[in-house]
């Protein structure tokens, strides 16, 4: 987060085109992909620098260094995690179940076979929290491979957000049915639900950041926006109940909005239905995309672009 001064503000007024009264507020969003679906730690890296130059539009409380969070999503590193879990030792893997007494050794099942996902916990029901979400995961006929530490640095956290810092841990889950694709995504969607809900009535303190077969995410914000639905006389009846269930979980937001998404193979986005917020994006002579919320959030040589449209 960039805190400017008077000074600096009154100096950026005066000396180029930005105008304060003409500055809103926005939530900043955007995504870098490879067109050929090429996993690289460059697209990474892309991302890391889109999520820096765009913290000027996240909030900030008042010790002027906790942000109300930021995120980022990638297909999962399947080669990263197998090689990682193998380096582990018992402190950091601390529960292994299938692979270990199967193949003697540390492994993960076929990417597409396992699922995994972030957990924010707390440390006083953490024990608790793992013992629950195991029996959830049993009663969806899946089996917990193991539970990964995070490498975390708390140093860089707000006075204010390190009162209420988590304690992260990734989980991995299978199945014996994992080759049925169809059948173990809602096994696993299941369990996701399930857990949000079941440790909420037990008193445990657990949010599910993510848990997926085919993406991870790294922090995590949720947010509905639906479409014209309430006179909408041609939806279905199971699509206009689940719009007035969802309305009851969650105040439905009506944007202005650009929503990023992705299973891990495709990416898109798409504006809230009256289509307010910009969206940008160009595609690459190397067969990336970037779209953003706004422009600046990567520079691109100029001749390295081969396809261009701002909104």
């Amino acid at each position: 987060m960039v805190i400017l001064s008077d000074e600096q503000l009154e100096y950026a007024a005066k000396n180029s085109l930005w105008r304060p009264q003409l500055e809103k507020d926005a939530c900043g969003v955007g995504f870098c992909a490879s067109v050929k679906g090429i996993s690289t730690h460059e697209i990474l890296k892309a991302g890391r620098v889109m999520l820096e130059r765009m913290a000027h539009r996240g909030a900030c409380v008042g010790d002027n260094d906790s942000g109300d969070g930021a995120g980022i999503m990638t297909a999962i590193p399947d080669d990263l995690y197998r090689e990682d879990i193998k380096k582990f030792d018992l402190l950091n893997l601390e529960m292994i179940f299938i692979y270990i007494f199967r193949t003697n050794n540390i492994d993960l099942p076929p990417l597409g076979q396992y699922a995994t996902g972030i957990l924010f916990l707390s440390t006083e029901s953490y024990k608790q929290a793992k013992e629950s979400f195991s029996d959830l995961a049993r009663g969806c006929k899946l089996q917990v491979i193991a539970w990964r530490k995070l490498k975390v640095n708390s140093d860089h956290l707000g006075r204010e957000s390190r009162k209420t810092e988590p304690l992260m841990r990734q989980v991995f889950v299978t199945s014996d049915f994992a080759a049925d694709q169809k059948c173990f995504h809602q096994a696993v969607y299941l369990l996701r639900k399930q857990t949000t809900v079941r440790m909420m009535q037990q008193g445990i303190n657990c949010y599910v950041v993510s848990l997926s077969a085919t993406t991870i995410v790294y922090k995590a914000a949720m947010t509905m926006v639906p479409e014209a639905w309430e006179k909408d006389e041609d939806m279905n009846h199971e699509k206009r109940i689940f719009y007035r269930w969802a309305a009851m979980q969650m105040e439905p937001w009506d944007g202005p909005a650009l929503l990023a998404f992705s299973d891990g193979r495709y990416v898109g986005a798409i504006l809230d239905r009256n289509g307010l917020r910009p969206a940008r994006y160009c595609v690459t002579a190397d067969d990336h995309i970037y779209l953003a919320s706004e422009v600046g959030i990567i520079d691109l040589p100029a001749e390295n672009v081969v396809k261009r449209l701002l909104s």
